[in-house]
């Protein structure tokens, strides 16, 4: 089929370092492809998290957002402590607005209680 077809070549030898160079691309499409399959190689969790990391803190607008969304779906602890500093920073300022909604989705996405909670609390701070 084509799911298995699909999977099978995310465990092609080399895949990484393609998706890898894929993220420092300059152009925009491919370093968002490169994205949307980094989660599903086959990686330590921890590493996939530390170059979306990455992305968040040097990437443009447009690749923090799909980062976010990524970061969103990956069901790990570490890709939910990155959103929930996020969401940390929104409150210092730290975050900047063009991206404010895109973690407050990803929070969201994740299904995480540790991220759903800081969400229910926030527009009762804000009142």
């Amino acid at each position: 089929t084509t799911r298995a077809a699909g999977a099978q070549a995310l465990r092609a030898p080399g895949l990484a370092a393609v998706v890898q160079a894929g993220l420092r691309d300059g152009d925009a499409e491919v370093r968002r492809a490169a994205l949307e399959v980094l989660p599903g190689l086959p990686l330590p969790a921890a590493d996939k998290v530390r170059q979306l990391s990455e992305v968040l803190g040097s990437g443009t607008t447009e690749d923090r957002q799909s980062a976010l969304a990524v970061l969103g779906r990956m069901k790990s602890p570490a890709a939910a402590q990155v959103v929930l500093s996020q969401l940390d920073r929104i409150e210092s300022g730290g975050v900047p607005p063009e991206i404010q909604l895109d973690v407050v989705d990803a929070a969201q996405a994740s299904g995480s209680p540790a991220l759903l909670a800081p969400l229910e609390a926030y527009p009762r701070a804000r009142n």
